[in-house]
């Protein structure tokens, strides 16, 4: 008995410091430090973490701060799904450099990301539904089949916007492609 009670304070002691955010904030103030090291470190933690560390992270982007909204970025695409929603919800916030890094953090998930953006495309606000399609775009080729499928569901408007996004992924991919073979010869 007296084990288990051992075992069971040591399991809260860890959920207090870990999970719950009591170790958190510390890697949050760390993505703001001067050295790359630290802001690795403290960003890989916070991965780790996962979940908890999804909002904290997301109020990186509304610092200005190019160093560290990156390190939180790569928090967030380390910790994929559970940053999902939350980034979707950023999408409309007022600043548009917090949107922009939402969009690229979201376009960084990848495919989980996909159909949550395709509804804030459809479902969204103004501001955010230009976030959404600016991640779908950024998401190249890996967003065609979803958007070909809604498209083929849709019609009227709503088709024509899923007609211009994929218009616009296929011109974004000639240009890169253009790009790398320029720079492969230059």
């Amino acid at each position: 008995m007296l084990l288990l009670a051992g075992a069971l304070c040591v399991l809260a002691a860890t959920f207090a410091c870990g999970c719950a955010g009591g170790g958190v904030q510390p890697l949050i103030d760390d993505l703001y430090s001067d050295d790359a090291a630290t802001q690795k470190a403290a960003a890989e933690e916070l991965a780790n973490i996962g979940t908890p560390a999804v909002e904290p992270l997301i109020g990186v982007f509304s610092s200005g701060d190019q160093s560290a909204s990156m390190w939180a970025a790569t928090a967030l695409c380390q910790i994929g799904d559970a940053a999902i929603d939350p980034l979707i919800g950023t999408l409309e916030a007022p600043a548009e450099e917090e949107r922009m890094w939402a969009a690229n953090t979201l376009a960084c998930i990848g495919r989980p990301a996909i159909l949550p953006l395709i509804n804030e495309v459809e479902t969204g606000t103004t501001v955010s539904k230009e976030s959404a399609k600016v991640a779908l775009i950024k998401m190249g080729t890996d967003a065609v089949p979803a958007l070909q499928q809604r498209m083929a569901v849709v019609g009227g408007e709503k088709k024509a916007t899923y007609q211009a996004l994929l218009q616009s992924i296929y011109f974004t991919e000639q240009l890169r492609a253009g790009n790398a073979s320029g720079t492969a010869g230059g």
